[in-house]
């Protein structure tokens, strides 16, 4: 099991009731996160072996199915509901998916689209040897040609979990909650991640379209600023209620 899992496994153990994914709409304990990683990586395994297309908003249904990809040793490809539908059959065609997990039902010639609840529907299938060394797939933008998969090992994101965990001052935080405001569909996320995750920590989600949708008030916000080991300066916005201890 890769160790950002383990440290999950045991943090619901542990400490059951901690916040795993906070954001203004949801929020997820570490309980609840394990049990649907548990049983989505399971129900995974039955479906089949192809990289998993993640199509929709940013959420806690994706946080659940991008761990539940690594629980099945699937590699799984983050994409945002805006991404238009030549790119999106591109980038199906170039992985060969056979899966397309979503927030909302939908369908796409070719390929099995479910909800996560919906996975129950392969629950009677066999389990496959799922064995992927790749963990996720990110497409880069296709501004000058044709968008390319980038693919990322299991070994590649081991190393950069047990990099971020000697950071300084994370390594010294018992419980830190860590902002994110990129979406999982770029790879500046998985930071924000493996920050949360390594550590028992609080993956504090900020969308900025709920602005534009009317559920945060502009004046209920306010600009954070950390900095971070390595010399950089990390910006974002947040309510006060969710960075608050």
């Amino acid at each position: 099991m890769m160790p950002m899992l383990e440290t999950i496994r045991e943090t619901a153990r542990q400490h059951p009731q901690r916040q795993a994914f906070c954001s203004v709409l949801e929020q997820i304990t570490y309980e609840t996160l394990w049990s649907q990683v548990e049983s989505a990586g399971r129900l995974l395994r039955k479906q089949g072996t192809s990289p998993v297309l993640l199509y929709g908003k940013k959420g806690g249904w994706m946080l659940t199915a991008m761990l539940a990809c690594l629980a099945a040793k699937r590699a799984y490809v983050p994409l945002h509901r805006s991404t238009p539908q030549t790119r999106l059959n591109l980038i199906a065609a170039q992985t060969g998916s056979t899966l397309l997990l979503c927030d909302k039902p939908m369908t796409f010639a070719g390929i099995d689209c479910c909800t996560l609840p919906q996975l129950r529907r392969f629950s009677d299938a066999p389990e496959q040897n799922c064995q992927s060394d790749i963990v996720y797939i990110i497409f880069t933008s296709g501004s000058t040609g044709t968008p390319k998969g980038v693919p990322i090992s299991g070994t590649n994101l081991n190393h950069f979990c047990g990099w971020i965990r000697r950071l300084q001052p994370l390594s010294k935080l018992a419980h830190p909650r860590i902002l994110n405001t990129a979406d999982f569909s770029f790879d500046l996320s998985v930071a924000d991640l493996a920050a949360a995750f390594c550590s028992g920590g609080t993956l504090v989600s900020f969308d900025a379209a709920l602005f534009r949708d009317g559920f945060i008030e502009a004046d209920s916000v306010r600009i954070v600023s950390h900095k971070l080991a390595f010399g950089g300066l990390y910006h974002g916005i947040a309510g006060p209620h969710l960075l608050a201890q």
